[in-house]
């Protein structure tokens, strides 16, 4: 696990859980932004990811259009077109629904080895997750600077089955 200086210097966690998921979300992306060799890192990333045995055999995936210093999702999406999946994003209209899904890529601003992540704050995937078929898999994907010991979790943040960086696969004895 990369270490990762979640609060700038001199900056104190906040004591209410909503600012703190904001002081992490912002220096999380500052260091985001100074990251090189993103599109490598990407590359290397879905590789790992593409490498999953349920992923490999997933019919319906739902990925996502990434925004500047996420993992770049265009050669994803690339394979799944070419290997013959049905790709969703959540800006579709209509989305299909939650329980067409065998495959969810769920971005994230941070992430545990066990799966907890830190979106970016509007709860959209907390809401998503909950209504996939139990047999869908989750995989969030990030880099490796992403990946801290723990995170501010309340009740309705919803965990990924498995967490995939550029150098390491997490929580594969869930069954992706």
């Amino acid at each position: 696990m990369a270490e990762c200086p979640v609060y700038p210097a001199g900056v104190e966690p906040a004591s209410d859980r909503q600012e703190t998921k904001q002081v992490m979300r912002q220096a999380i992306r500052e260091l985001r932004r100074v990251l090189p060799d993103q599109p490598t890192r990407s590359i290397a990333l879905w590789l790992r990811v593409t490498e999953l045995p349920r992923v490999r055999a997933a019919q319906h995936v739902l990925a996502y259009n990434s925004l500047k210093g996420e993992p770049v999702s265009a050669p994803f999406v690339e394979w799944c077109r070419e290997s013959g999946k049905r790709v969703s994003f959540p800006e579709d209209t209509p989305l299909p629904d939650a329980t067409d899904y065998d495959l969810v890529i769920v971005p994230g601003v941070a992430f545990t080895e066990g799966g907890d992540r830190l979106g970016r704050g509007g709860g959209w995937y907390d809401r998503l997750l909950p209504q996939l078929r139990s047999d869908c898999a989750t995989v969030g994907v990030a880099f490796d600077i992403q990946l801290l010991p723990e995170l501010p979790v309340e009740p309705h943040d919803r965990p990924v089955g498995v967490v995939v960086t550029e150098t390491h696969t997490y929580g594969v004895t869930s069954g992706v």
